[in-house]
Parts: structure tokens; sequence; C-alpha cells
């Protein structure tokens, strides 16, 4: 069973008839990928609504042929959004204070909601990276040693939100990126607010650059951290994860779309989980792991800048734009330095050899 199958079950039920749970946690997280600036925009902007109208209006009523989320996520989270929208476990949440920005001078591409479950907890959700190239290029900065920008502000949003609302309690989560922002600004979020956190959930959130991330923080809030993550896992495994206790799902797919949660396996109106991650995820990320964080710092920081370089005078925006114009590619990469060309090559070829697909 997919969480598409799940949700149209789930749904018929209360949160007190049964409480907020992991499934939950990726439905709310995947939606999230829905165009709520322009569902917020359509209802004028309200400071609250229920998620059911947010839904709605994000998606142009459900117009499936209208919409998708992008090339790699494609219309999984409008048909996700499609089967919650008008029942009573996920239409009737309440939604407020939603964050987006998008600023590609500094590779920033950051959105957040509080969804309020229960008049006492909050899930406080932050989006994954979208199909935007400057996106992308935020998390291709994890590897420069320094905080990205989203990660800042993730650290914020939460100051902000436990200062608004200071009688709640917090879920804080988020798939991929989102997952990594959740564990920061967790982490960093002011000392008084972290014992009002009741879990964190990074939904295969990427990691840190070794030695940059402050684990003397962390430690306040470990045991309430949790990595979801695919048996085939990748972006999970990439550079330093500080989360150690984690929920390992078995998947449909084997490659690189075992990353996609409506590929996770859901049984018996649970996650269907294993004990190991697989060899193929093992080797990968220590092939990876090894071959980034051996690259002296300026190489890295070249590398960044060369790309984000390439990018800015290709006038290529978004992922969508390669499968319209698959030369867009080739012209991007012709953009970079011989020596950045064989850096990319040297990653996929780890990735082929370790068959890390699109399947």
């Amino acid at each position: 069973m997919s969480i598409l199958d799940y949700a149209k079950k789930s749904g018929q039920t209360t949160y007190k008839e049964h409480s907020f749970d992991e499934i939950d946690n990726l439905i709310l997280s995947n939606v999230i990928y829905c165009n709520y600036k322009k569902g917020f925009a359509k209802l004028n902007n309200p400071s609250s609504t229920t998620l059911g109208k947010l839904l709605f209006s994000s998606i142009d009523d459900l117009d499936l042929r209208k919409e998708t989320c992008g090339l790699l996520l494609g219309k999984n989270p409008l048909r996700l959004a499609k089967r919650i929208y008008g029942t009573k476990r996920y239409g009737h949440i309440i939604v407020s204070d939603f964050v987006q920005k998008q600023n590609p001078e500094i590779s920033q591409q950051f959105a957040a909601i509080c969804y309020h479950i229960s008049p006492k907890t909050i899930y406080l959700c932050f989006r994954g990276t979208d199909d935007t190239l400057h996106g992308w290029m935020e998390n291709l900065n994890l590897i420069t040693e320094q905080p990205i920008p989203s990660e800042i502000e993730a650290q914020h949003y939460i100051n902000q939100m436990m200062n608004k609302y200071p009688h709640q309690k917090f879920i804080i989560g988020g798939h991929s990126k989102g997952g990594n922002l959740a564990v920061y600004g967790a982490t960093y979020c002011d000392d008084k607010y972290k014992s009002r956190i009741k879990r964190v959930y990074s939904i295969d959130g990427n990691g840190f650059f070794p030695h940059t991330f402050d684990d003397r923080r962390f430690k306040q809030i470990e045991k309430k951290a949790f990595l979801m993550a695919p048996t085939h896992c990748l972006v999970g495994r990439l550079l330093y994860q500080p989360v150690k206790q984690k929920i390992i799902i078995k998947t449909k797919k084997t490659g690189l779309l075992c990353h996609d949660v409506h590929n996770w396996i859901i049984e018996n109106d649970g996650l269907a989980t294993t004990k190991f991650f697989s060899r193929r995820s093992h080797d990968a990320c220590t092939e990876i792991n090894r071959f980034t964080t051996n690259l002296p710092k300026e190489k890295r920081l070249s590398f960044c800048q060369d790309f984000g370089h390439a990018i800015n005078e290709s006038h290529v925006e978004t992922l969508m734009s390669f499968l319209k114009n698959p030369s867009l590619g080739i012209i991007l990469s012709w953009k970079l330095s011989l020596s950045n060309q064989l850096l990319i090559l040297k990653f996929i070829r780890i990735l082929l050899i370790n068959k890390f697909g699109l399947n």
C-alpha cells in the first residue's frame, strides 16, 4: 500500500480517534510541495485557513491537467492533495504562518508552514527542494562548510513560532532539504524552546558537512529526533548525519526514486520497516562522502562558484526546462571548467556503479 491508498482510509478518522503518527508526517510534508503561495493568494491571503481550502485553491481546483510539482516530484503531491482535502482527518486542519522565500542571488529556496493538529499541538513543516535550480544550488552549497540561507531562516522561523504560540507543543519535520532544515532549526533555536519540541522528523533529509554541526546543542533534542529513510537510502546518508535513531522503510523502487515517499510501502496501517540499509546504500554513500570530504576546501568553493555562474549564464530556471529542452544540460556542462566537468562525471560514475538510476 502507498501513502495515496493509506490516506483514503486514514482520512476517515479524526485525531481524537487516532493520534498524529509517522504516516501523517509523511503526508503533510508531501502536500507542502503544492503551490501554497497561489492557494493563499486565491483566498486573499488570510492569516489562517483550513488545509482543505488551501489545497483546493492551490492547484487550480484540483485540475491535475494544469499542474505539476516539477520534474522529480511530478503530480504525486497533487494527487495526494486531491485525496485528502475533503477528509475529516486532514481537511479540517488549521494552517497558518506560511512563509515562502525565493532569492536566486543567494541561492535560497525556503518554505514553511504551521499545521495546527490540535489546540495543543502544531506540526511545523519545512518544504524540501522544489524544481528551481537555485534551490538545488542551495543544497550544493552545503559543501562550502557554511550554513545555507534556508538553515538560518529555519532557525528564525522556529523561534518566531515558539514565541507566537507559547502554550503549544511542536512536532518539527520536513522531507529532503526540509528534513535538514528541521534538524538544523530544532538544534539551533533558542534553548528555552527545546522542552516544547515533542519530535523532530527528518524524512530522508541530507546531513551536514563534517565538523560544522554543533553536536553539543543537538544533544538537547537527540532523543526526540528520527531519520525516516528508504532502505536504499542516498540523500539521507549524504555528509554527516547527526540523527542516530532511524526508521528504515521498504520501497517499491530501488534507485533514485526511493527518495519519493510515494514509493515507500505501508503494511497493516503502518510503515513496512527493516533493520538495515542496503549494501547499495552503504557503498554509494561511503564513496560519495569520502570523495566529497577529501576534496580541498578551495576546490569545493571553486566548484560551487563555477556551477552557480554556469546556471546564471545559461538562464535555466527549473529542472522541467531540461525535459522540454534536453540540450540545455549539454550547454550547462560546457560552461563549467574541465576540472569541474570531471568532478561531475566522477559523481555520476559512483551512482551508476551502485545502480542508482531513475528506477
